[in-house]
């Protein structure tokens, strides 16, 4: 197999260049989307994204959310990781959001453990222990 030339390089990286700055633009537009929606910022989102309010909703559920004392409007991060649809695995870019944006824990947003392997173990066992057993 011959090596690409320079010039079929040049090209082939200008092509990936583009590509992931469409990409980027496209995920921006939805971040800002949904955060000028979180923020009732409804002419943001209607003027510049030209998404309307019903269409958000249908995006990404947005709900009540108590934080440190004070109702916010919130969405689950997996679920705005699903609909922003990230090529990165859903750790890595919540820890990278979360750092670029300068949050604190408990303050701009709230963990919760998703750990169903323990959950599916315990039915498992529960289940088990309550009929298996008879």
């Amino acid at each position: 197999m011959k090596a690409p030339t320079t010039e079929q390089t040049t090209i082939y990286l200008s092509r990936i260049q583009n590509d992931l700055e469409a990409a980027t633009t496209e995920i921006y537009t939805k971040v800002g989307a949904v955060m000028a929606y979180l923020n009732n910022d409804n002419y943001f989102v209607n003027e510049k994204f030209h998404i309307k309010d019903q269409t958000m909703n249908e995006l990404i559920i947005i709900r009540p959310t108590l934080i440190n004392g004070a109702e916010v409007n919130s969405v689950n991060a997996r679920d705005l990781h699903a609909v922003l649809e990230s090529k990165y695995q859903f750790a890595d870019w919540i820890k990278t959001r979360l750092e670029e944006t300068d949050t604190r824990e408990n303050i701009d947003y709230i963990v919760f453990q998703k750990n169903l392997k323990k959950v599916v173990r315990l039915l498992n066992t529960l289940y088990q222990q309550t009929f298996l057993k008879r």
